[in-house]
């Protein structure tokens, strides 16, 4: 419970930690460990296994600390493992971390602080950083965004299509009732059901952000999503690119040309993975809205992958930054 002074009035405010759990056995000690160490308090951390048929359950049963909640359900996907969570949390901020991921000490302290600059925003998050496959550490390199920032963003859209470690799954904190507003996260999605959210709040709330890295994501943990999860559009590409949405990108030019961009790496990274149809399907998507950004796709398409190899090569070389 948070107690904040406002106008000679006593605000509290409660957080709640949410952890989707499916067959990580090997990570959710991690994930939990880094939840117990944080220096912020927190209320409660509900855990929701998801039909895990590994020994994750048994994993989780032997930390004891009143504040965790495990609830079990037959498998049903990410999204109803985290809607599960929020129908019975009973804070008004909701924290998400997955389960083969961690955060440092002072994520929710970060956290806390953003709320306590605007209790109104939709969502509070702070930089993460990853590793990759191979065990190496990188983090997005800030782009018109100062290393000290810690504040509202101006402009979500634009600061999400050019910071690669501003917002995911494992690095948020979401107000509840926008969530209830949009109706949680997408349950018939399979990916992109995250990115939905984001831009879904970020339409009607105000988004804060801390450029302090406070999250690590394990790109080499077991059972990664990407591995297990058939390719398709992601939800979040068919919900904003659909027809009936044109006037909404109209009113919201820095939300469309996120989406162009963001569904433009897509089709390129479908196209590196051997799916050419998808590929071709997001180039067609594209060229309603835009021509150029589907022809590049429906190109990376038909060259060779060691093309798109090399321009992936490109981006990260001026995107990304690797820890010594």
């Amino acid at each position: 419970m948070l107690e904040n002074i406002k106008g000679g009035l006593q605000l509290t405010y409660r957080l709640s930690v949410i952890i989707p759990l499916y067959n990580k056995e090997k990570s959710i000690n991690r994930a939990v460990n880094s939840v117990l160490k944080q220096t912020a308090f927190f209320d409660e951390l509900i855990i929701v296994d998801d039909g895990s048929t590994d020994a994750s359950l048994d994993v989780v049963k032997q930390f004891d600390d009143s504040r965790i909640k495990v609830i079990s359900q037959k498998n049903q996907g990410v999204s109803s493992a985290r809607n599960t969570a929020i129908k019975v949390a009973c804070s008004d901020y909701l924290c998400f971390l997955d389960a083969d991921d961690e955060w440092r000490p002072n994520f929710l302290e970060q956290i806390v602080g953003l709320i306590k600059l605007n209790d109104k925003a939709g969502i509070y998050c702070a930089r993460y950083a990853e590793v990759d496959e191979h065990g190496k550490q990188f983090i997005g390199n800030l782009v018109n965004i100062n290393p000290n920032f810690y504040g509202q963003l101006a402009d979500f859209f634009l600061s999400y299509k050019e910071n690669r470690s501003l917002i995911c799954s494992s690095n948020t904190c979401l107000k509840k009732e926008y969530l209830e507003q949009i109706g949680g996260f997408p349950k018939e999605a399979k990916l992109g059901e995250d990115i939905f959210v984001w831009l879904s709040i970020a339409l009607s709330a105000p988004i804060m952000f801390s450029a302090k890295l406070a999250t690590i994501v394990y790109r080499n943990a077991e059972n990664r999503s990407h591995a297990r999860v058939k390719l398709v559009l992601p939800y979040h590409i068919q919900y904003f690119l659909n027809p009936s949405k044109r006037a909404l990108l109209e009113k919201n030019s820095t939300l469309k040309t996120f989406l162009l961009y963001n569904t433009t790496i897509f089709g390129l990274y479908a196209a590196q993975a051997g799916n050419r149809r998808l590929a071709i399907q997001t180039a067609k998507l594209l060229m309603a809205h835009k021509l150029m950004y589907g022809i590049i796709v429906f190109l990376g398409a038909c060259l060779p992958k060691s093309f798109i190899h090399l321009l992936k090569k490109l981006r990260n070389k001026k995107t990304l930054s690797y820890e010594n």
